[in-house]
């Protein structure tokens, strides 16, 4: 089996890393610039909810153009952590111990998934 690299594949190699290096540029910078949409978008919902909340005559919608804005009230649940899940279980489980032993048992049946991947590291 012959274990040298043809200058073909080294070259394909060295620009599959130059493209990837591009693209994880510019997914940095769209994400970059999607989380300051973001964080705009949710200051104005905040104010139009506001304004909905203290103007109850006003429906809880808003027509613009074809569709409409509906405000709704929803529920946001905390993770379920370990920590969390420990400090429920020591509300109904008395023994220390036990709740250790659940929570390691837990821990150490995780689903885990192994893949290769790169990182970008900047100097």
């Amino acid at each position: 089996m012959n274990n040298t690299v043809s200058l073909s594949d080294k070259d394909e190699f060295i620009q599959n890393v130059q493209k990837w290096n591009y693209m994880e540029s510019q997914i940095k910078d769209a994400n970059e610039k999607i989380k300051k949409m973001r964080t705009l978008k949710n200051d104005f919902g905040t104010k139009i909810c506001s304004y909905l909340e203290r103007n109850h005559s006003i429906k809880n919608k808003i027509a613009i153009g074809n569709d409409e804005i509906h405000m709704y009230s929803k529920k946001e649940y905390t993770p379920l952590s370990f920590s969390y899940i420990e400090n429920k279980l020591k509300e109904i489980i008395q023994d220390e111990n036990q709740v250790d032993f659940v929570i390691q048992y837990l821990k150490d049946k995780r689903e885990v998934t192994i893949t290769n991947d790169l990182r970008k590291i900047h100097k």
